[in-house]
């Protein structure tokens, strides 16, 4: 159909994924590195840099979300590129943990009294440590 877009699978061993993969550990590498400084200091980026910074992170894993569904994966000596199994691997798997790690808490919490006790217990701001367990997730590299 005209003006449809058509997004080929990606194999799970390309250029492009190795590429992707190295920029999702540079940044999941930073947010080890900001949350326990944020957590520790009640820092939050509510603008400037860190702020431009976290909003490429939120779009940047947002991305990788839409592009997980649509890289192959490696199953018993096969490379899968069928894009309906693909999702049924995902789905079952790290979906949700990325869903969370990628969900906004942090444009949901204000200066309201109800929500002052999350914030002072800094929970919502933990939940973006979940990223860190995409390193866990990642194949090897070299």
């Amino acid at each position: 159909l005209p003006g449809r877009v058509h997004l080929s699978v990606m194999n799970p061993f390309s250029h492009r994924r190795y590429a992707w993969d190295m920029a999702s550990l540079l940044l999941t590498m930073y947010v080890f590195l900001t949350v326990p400084y944020e957590v520790c200091f009640d820092d939050d980026p509510s603008s400037g840099p860190r702020l431009i910074m976290e909003n490429i992170i939120f779009a940047f894993f947002l991305v990788d979300i839409l592009l997980n569904f649509n890289t192959g994966y490696y199953h018993r000596g096969v490379i899968v590129m069928d894009r309906p199994a693909i999702a049924r691997r995902y789905a079952q798997g790290w979906l949700w943990i990325d869903m969370l790690a990628v969900f906004p808490f942090h444009y949901m919490i204000n200066d309201d009294v109800d929500t002052r006790f999350l914030r002072s217990t800094k929970v919502i701001k933990l939940a973006r440590t979940l990223r860190m367990l995409r390193i866990s997730k990642m194949q090897v590299l070299m």
